[in-house]
This record gives structure tokens, sequence and C-alpha cells, in this order.
């Protein structure tokens, strides 16, 4: 039963920040759950519950892959970097837990970027239709740095498929054979690399 009100509770959440004009309500949630509003509000109140604690502990697991990461990870591969700590948790807790932590990887990860180096004006973000990244937070963030948003169409993978097949090649060919002194030498690597090599 606890499976049930933990995806209830991280999908209305979900809901609330993605933006969209209409949000499911609670009630709406338990019947399409088949269990009782008053148990889900138990459940979600109830501060020294097993459930609880349980989820005072997965934190921990949380924050120490997100921070091993360097702040990148978003809940896919911290739930699972938790799999293969044998941690037991579903996708949608570790979201849930990350959105109750704070920990937001995909704007964390553009304001390292915009840190580390300078962003031209005008560039273009590109992702799939993730809750993460269409949320108006997110929009927010690559608004603040003047770069353009651009999503995928819906049920479309072939460029999101097109990127992460780069990456893979990027890290396997060239980032995982070096190692770098300097970011200024895994710079001009990976410049090396894309312009000479992979194009």
């Amino acid at each position: 039963m606890s499976d049930k009100f933990e995806f209830i509770d991280a999908e209305y959440a979900a809901y609330q920040e993605s933006g969209e004009p209409y949000v499911p309500s609670i009630v709406k949630m338990c019947v399409w759950m088949e269990v009782s509003r008053s148990g889900f509000y138990e459940w979600r109140n109830a501060p020294e519950s097993a459930t609880a604690k349980r989820r005072g502990e997965l934190a921990l697991y949380v924050k120490k892959s997100f921070g091993d990461s360097d702040d990148t990870y978003g809940y896919r591969r911290v739930h699972t970097d938790l799999v293969a700590w044998g941690v037991p948790a579903g996708p949608e807790l570790v979201r849930s837990l990350m959105r109750e932590l704070g920990l937001e990887a995909c704007q964390q990860a553009i304001e390292m970027a915009a840190r580390n180096c300078s962003l031209a004006e005008g560039a273009v973000f590109h992702s799939d239709r993730g809750s993460n990244y269409t949320s108006r937070e997110f929009a927010g963030t690559l608004k603040m740095h003047n770069l353009r948003q651009s999503v995928g169409r819906t049920g479309t993978c072939y460029d999101n498929a097109m990127a992460e097949s780069f990456f893979a090649a990027l890290k396997n060919e060239c980032v995982y054979r070096t190692q770098y002194p300097t970011r200024e030498h895994a710079r001009r690597d990976v410049v090396r690399y894309i312009e000479f090599w992979y194009n």
C-alpha cells in the first residue's frame, strides 16, 4: 500500500511543478489507485512512521549519489546508483526525495556550465519532454542565461538517441582514455576530438 501512496505523492508534486493547466486532485488519484484518501493523508502526515524513517535513510543515499556526480545526476541516474548499491527504492520515490531535498540536476548543470565557460547568447538547449525540463523553473533558468529552449516532439526519440550516441562515443573514445591535468587540457582535447575526428 505504501508504494501506491509514494507514487501518488510523487506524481501530484510533479504535476504541480509541470505547469500543466489540469492537475488531478489527490482524491481522484486515490480513486484511480484504489486506495483511500484518509489512508493517504495518514501515511503522508505520520512523521514517525516506518515510511518516514525509510525516507530519511534513503535520503542519505540519494544525497551521496547526487554529490558523487558533482550535482549533475537526475533521478534516473541516482536510482541506478541505488540499485547498484542494493538499496530498494522505486524511481518515483527517488524523484520525490530529490524534490524534497532541493536536488535539481538539470538547473545545477546549467549553472555550472555558466560558471565554467562563456555560454553563447541565444544558444539552444535541446532535451526530451521530461517534467524536469518542461518546468517553469527550468525555463526561467534558461531565460536568465539567454538560452533558447527546444524539446523533441512527443513520442519521437530519434534526436535524443543521436545525442546520447554522440556523448557515449565521446566518453568511450576520448574522455575515459585520458587523464586531464587541467580543465583547459580537457577542453582542448574534447574540441580536437569533435572537430578533427568525430565530425
